[in-house]
């Protein structure tokens, strides 16, 4: 299935983690720092596989869908995601690797804007589009989108830990639809993840654009590798009717 863009849009839906704002740091240098601290001693392409490995295992346990949508069952997804990575490591305390990596990785300061997204943004808005934050994320993610001053940014925030369901679920963008005030065929997402982002999306009708920025294999969608050059092809839509 493939669904072109067809534009003219009005509103753009973009996600937030890894589309417009990332960890400072790698994710795996920091797993490896805080795992040696804890006796570990792999080395950091086994950290990075295993990290990998237990990230991709733990998202696609149906039991972990929708967890990002209460705060009890994300703390739960979290911790056991991480404990998980430890006992591979073979840490001396896998509990105690969960909660340094979990404050690490929920303090706003340990993120940024990703290069040329703030700049994205404002060539949006100024070509006349209506900007939604639409992000599987726990309600902090509105501390953190204060932090780097970018929450003015949006004319609306769709946060699946606010909104109490997460993407791909076709209530999340039902719901996102109602707070932007919106209709399917003026509306385009944008985000990083092709089973979230534009799966998701198309499930409920929605043209959708993939950043496909860490070179994972193609899929028959709309790609770009940046956000500036999503911005780039959803203002062409707009201005052409078709991209």
């Amino acid at each position: 299935m493939n669904r072109p863009l067809r534009g003219p849009y009005r509103v753009v839906l973009c996600d937030v983690g890894e589309t417009l704002v990332h960890y400072k740091r790698s994710f795996s240098v920091t797993i490896s720092a805080e795992a040696a601290r804890l006796g570990a001693q792999a080395p950091m392409r086994e950290v990075r596989r295993i990290a990998d490995e237990e990230y991709d295992r733990a998202i696609r346990d149906p039991a972990a869908r929708g967890a990002s949508a209460d705060a009890d069952r994300s703390l739960a997804f979290w911790h056991g995601m991480y404990q998980a990575m430890g006992r591979r490591l073979g840490v001396s305390d896998p509990g105690l690797l969960a909660q340094r990596l979990f404050d690490e990785f929920t303090t706003v300061e340990s993120y940024v804007a990703i290069e040329g997204a703030r700049e994205a943004l404002v060539r949006l808005r100024a070509a006349g589009l209506k900007l939604v934050a639409a992000s599987n994320w726990e309600p902090w993610l509105l501390d953190l989108l204060d932090h780097l001053e970018m929450r003015e940014s949006f004319d609306a925030l769709a946060i699946s830990g606010l909104v109490g369901v997460e993407k791909p679920d076709a209530a999340f963008f039902e719901r996102t639809l109602e707070i932007a005030g919106a209709t399917r065929d003026e509306t385009v997402h944008i985000g990083d993840s092709f089973y979230a982002d534009v799966q998701g999306a198309w499930g409920v009708g929605l043209d959708a654009i993939w950043i496909n920025a860490r070179n994972h294999p193609p899929q028959a969608c709309p790609t770009v590798e940046t956000i500036g050059a999503a911005a780039d092809a959803v203002i062409a839509a707009s201005r052409n009717g078709a991209a």
